[in-house]
């Protein structure tokens, strides 16, 4: 089993072999530059202030890396170890190269769901040593600073102000208006295959160079990659050696935005492209809505069939040139509007029947909210169901409520209101919950009130 992981996770991060041509042509799409002070603030030498803030801002409670030290070792010597560790990553990034504890990496594998025996449905999350995610939080600190005058509005990761929820609530908007006027809309969900993993170094520093980037912080990043390598943990077992030649490291606290940034060369390629017909929005100065991403999901908005063909050219392109590959098995289609009339040419992608589930909400053509909180309602009640069945407290039973229940609310209620009938549905199970379908003994009202006035407050509202 080692042997075959190790196998598979060497080819999955090889360095590949790219069309030059196709690489020129992405480049030459980013426009975006730093400014002058804050390319120069980009190139500055690490901080004592940067490495301490950064070390505080890791979670706590995480698994370390290979040599066991953890986050909270290293703020309870703070004051023994803040000097030197400032010294080692300044002579390290004027080197090039890390130490060889700090290159090593353990690759845990989380399954994603589907068939256990294939390693394509197992997440690989790499454990790094607390040394290595600190200089590497320290560029991330930086990095985010800048984000916003390189990224698009279309890109909602990794930029501070912005919210997957930005995506969520446009998209919502866009259905209702294409419904309200009848017109053609197809919204493509775009499945990058292993996209961190398949992140090919050396596109990802033309980037950064054409971005205006200088050369310590684009050495700051070939440092953190430069001779790193994983061991793939299975079953307490430890493989061999595997070089990351390419991929950012899933668990490095800098490789969300190094993302963003690689895949804005395919969205400016997008929104540029004559033959993609996107939809214009309203009262947005004839502004069109072609893209929207956030990180590696990917939703293109077309109202042409001429425009589904273009995507695939351009998706193609964009494998050429940077080593990334598209998932068509996992990439669908879903027709609105004027166009559920008609569909014809899904353009080789497949047609969605059951909703297309983009950030962990549902959307149909029409009917999305109702559908969504109908089975919301379902999940809720399996899993009141589940809890009902163990000896809690009131307490305890407010608690799962709160800790539980919530979550699985919020996510959708922040994109649609819930509706009276299903608030109506939502508070009935949770009192049956609380007091499994007896008398309620403590009124409702009392029940939501905020803790005051020396009551203990069940926080159920």
């Amino acid at each position: 089993m080692l042997a075959v992981a190790e196998s598979y996770y060497a080819e999955l991060f090889s360095r590949r072999a790219c069309d030059p041509a196709a690489e020129a042509r992405l480049l030459a799409c980013v426009s975006a530059r730093l400014g002058a002070e804050e390319a120069q603030a980009m190139e500055a030498d690490v901080t004592l202030e940067e490495v301490r803030e950064a070390l505080m801002g890791l979670r706590d409670g995480r698994a370390p890396g290979h040599d066991g030290l953890p986050k909270e070792f290293y703020v309870a010597f703070w004051h023994l170890l803040g000097p030197d560790l400032l010294e080692v990553y300044r002579t390290l990034l004027k080197g090039g190269a890390l130490s060889a504890s700090m290159q090593k990496g353990v690759l845990v594998l989380l399954h994603k769901g589907g068939d256990r025996a294939e390693l394509g449905n197992w997440r690989p999350l790499t454990l790094l040593t607390t040394d290595y995610k600190v200089l590497a939080k320290v560029a991330t600190a930086r990095l985010r600073r800048v984000m916003g005058g390189l990224v698009s509005q279309d890109q909602t990761c990794g930029v501070p102000g912005r919210s997957c929820s930005w995506n969520l609530i446009l998209l919502r908007d866009v259905l209702d208006w294409v419904d309200e006027r009848n017109l053609p809309l197809a919204l493509v969900s775009i499945d990058q295959e292993k996209a961190f993993d398949r992140v090919q170094h050396g596109f990802l520093f033309g980037v950064l160079g054409r971005m205006g980037f200088g050369p310590r912080f684009i050495g700051w990043v070939r440092t953190l990659y430069a001779g790193a390598y994983s061991c793939v943990r299975v079953n307490g077992f430890l493989s061999g050696a595997v070089e990351q030649a390419g991929g950012v490291r899933q668990g490095c606290p800098l490789s969300p935005l190094l993302y963003v940034l690689f895949m804005e060369p395919f969205a400016e390629l997008v929104r540029r492209d004559p033959g993609v017909d996107g939809v214009r929005l309203p009262g947005a100065a004839g502004e069109v809505l072609k893209i929207q991403q956030y990180a590696d999901d990917t939703t293109l908005f077309v109202s042409s069939v001429r425009s589904l063909g273009r995507i695939r050219a351009l998706t193609d392109l964009f494998g050429a040139g940077t080593g990334s590959r598209v998932n068509m098995a996992k990439s669908s289609v879903l027709f609105c509007g004027s166009w559920t009339e008609d569909i014809g040419d899904s353009g080789g992608f497949a047609v969605c029947e059951g909703g297309l589930k983009i950030l962990g909400v549902r959307f149909w053509a029409r009917g999305s909210a109702a559908q969504n909180w109908k089975a919301r309602l379902t999940l809720v009640r399996s899993r009141l169901g589940m809890w009902s069945r163990r000896q809690l407290s009131l307490t305890g039973k407010v608690i799962v409520v709160r800790s539980v229940l919530l979550p699985l609310l919020l996510h959708l209620a922040y994109v649609f209101p819930v509706p009276a009938r299903a608030k109506l549905a939502l508070t009935r199970a949770v009192f049956r919950f609380l007091w499994g379908g007896r008398y309620e003994y403590v009124s409702r009202e009392l029940m939501y009130a905020p803790v005051a006035g020396g009551r203990v407050s069940r926080g159920c509202h």
